[in-house]
């Protein structure tokens, strides 16, 4: 095991969070993805980032703060937490056994560190037990731990809006890793970002679509980038629509939103394209049932947009041709390329191994694929792919107490957080894990609310707050 100056930093930055801001603390370690606190060398130099390494004061916050009854009561049927443990469980079940017992009889796309490490890297060989195996799990443990003990730390209003503002401020703070990340491209700055990418990661820099310099930011590249900063532009951009800080959620939305684009992540196109898509019929939807729709900043500055594109499709026309390129490259070009029709072939060979497991799975890492879906039935089977949705549609659409309206918009902005980044991963996840920030916001979006009793005895401080939300909106 080799230990990094910065695993100093995060314990200290732990240690600061407290039980308040902690949720919010663990998102925003997620930004360093490309960072490695610890480094497991008997898993070939497996990287414990900075996310993970909160867990254990995530852990210890909750039962402090709430008691270890209070985390088993996360427990219950038919609790989010359940579910998720449920699929915990067989996960490790799966990892352990499934590999060994039809280890030699299909071929996996797979990943191993112990063959990367000599020179392999991605291939396609018989299955058995792998690295990965272990790694997967361990990600797996821990993040049905960390969603726990964050279901547990969400226990009133005041501590939402703590993880809302940690998120705005982490969105903002990604923003200047961006601004960072251009200097080095375009303007001549040193290097700076490449100090923190000490995780043993392929680092994809400096490649280019259509002459733009692909942005990878504070991750090894672009499309680990787009996978992190989807659903932060989801969150902001309900937010900015509920009224919440809504100047400051409307310009790191917007911030968000160009970086996503400058990316030339496919996914992150991809991504946003079907989430405005069901906004947008959200909003017909809207009309069918009567609702008031507003017609505020965001329509004034779509139809500026368009104008916009069409004066500037007039006047210069040579606009068309370069806009038509990037397109063409990022989009038409891409789905008929070499790593396209490699990322397809694991998908096959993916469902071939969900087949022939007769839908068991064949162990969590054990196979690589370009979908969760595909991930999910093949490393888990049809049981993990039912308990994996059901966990989300608890976590979404469970039960709820009462709850002001402020609240009421931090649900939405991470309810929004967990889709958008779900479209993400059908379109290129390649394993299961989606990322501890995942759960952070799975653990938000599945806050319950108070009862009438609770509401209305509650905190100065949270009351405080409410008003303060009322008359931003108003303004």
């Amino acid at each position: 095991m080799r230990i990094e100056p910065f695993l100093f930093v995060f314990l200290a930055f732990g240690y600061w969070l407290g039980p308040q801001r902690v949720v919010g603390g663990v998102i925003a370690a997620a930004l360093f993805g490309a960072t490695a606190v610890v480094a497991v060398t008997a898993l070939g130099g497996a990287p414990v980032t900075p996310a993970v390494a909160m867990i254990p004061f995530l852990f210890v916050y909750a039962l402090r703060d709430r008691g270890s009854r209070l985390l088993t009561a996360e427990l219950a049927f038919p609790q989010p937490g359940f579910w998720l443990a449920l699929l915990a469980v067989w996960i490790v079940i799966g990892a352990i056994f499934f590999p060994r017992l039809m280890q030699g009889d299909m071929y996996v796309f797979s990943a191993d560190r112990s063959v990367q490490s000599s020179g392999g890297g991605l291939h396609k060989a018989l299955l058995k037990p792998m690295s990965t195996n272990i790694t997967q799990t361990i990600y797996a443990v821990a993040s049905t731990v960390s969603f726990l003990a964050a279901r547990c730390l969400m226990i009133d209003e005041f501590r939402l809006r703590m993880a809302a503002n940690g998120v705005l401020w982490l969105a903002l703070l990604n923003l200047v890793a961006v601004f960072i990340n251009l200097a080095e491209n375009y303007a001549g700055a040193p290097p700076i970002l490449v100090l923190i990418k000490n995780a043993e990661y392929a680092v994809m820099e400096n490649g280019t679509v259509a002459g733009l310099v692909r942005i990878s930011g504070t991750f090894s590249e672009p499309s680990a980038f787009a996978g992190f900063s989807l659903p932060l532009f989801g969150f902001t951009f309900m937010l900015y629509l509920g009224g919440y800080r809504r100047r400051m959620s409307g310009w790191v939305a917007l911030g968000t939103f160009l970086s996503l684009v400058a990316s030339t992540s496919s996914t992150a196109l991809g991504a946003l394209v079907i989430y405005f898509a069901m906004v947008s019929l959200g909003g017909i939807a809207k009309l069918f049932t009567g609702a008031r729709i507003r017609f505020g900043v965001i329509s004034v500055l779509a139809w500026a947009l368009l104008t916009g594109m069409v004066a500037g499709a007039l006047l210069y026309p040579k606009a068309v041709d370069a806009v038509y390129d990037y397109g063409y490259n990022l989009l038409y070009k891409k789905l008929d390329s070499e790593s396209a029709i490699e990322r397809h072939s694991w998908n096959v060979q993916a469902m071939e191994n969900f087949y022939d497991s007769y839908g068991a799975g064949i162990g969590v890492g054990s196979a690589r694929a370009s979908n969760f879906a595909v991930v999910l039935l093949s490393n888990l089977g049809v049981p993990g792919f039912l308990m994996f949705v059901a966990f989300i549609w608890q976590a979404m659409f469970g039960r709820r107490g009462e709850m002001s309206e402020e609240a009421a918009v931090i649900l939405r902005g991470a309810r929004s957080a967990v889709l958008i980044l779900l479209m993400g991963g059908l379109l290129s996840a390649a394993v299961y894990d989606l990322g501890m920030a995942f759960y952070m916001y799975c653990a938000v979006a599945a806050y319950r609310g108070m009862s009438h009793e609770q509401l209305t005895a509650a905190s100065p401080d949270l009351m405080a707050g409410k008003e303060v939300f009322m008359s931003r909106k108003a303004a």
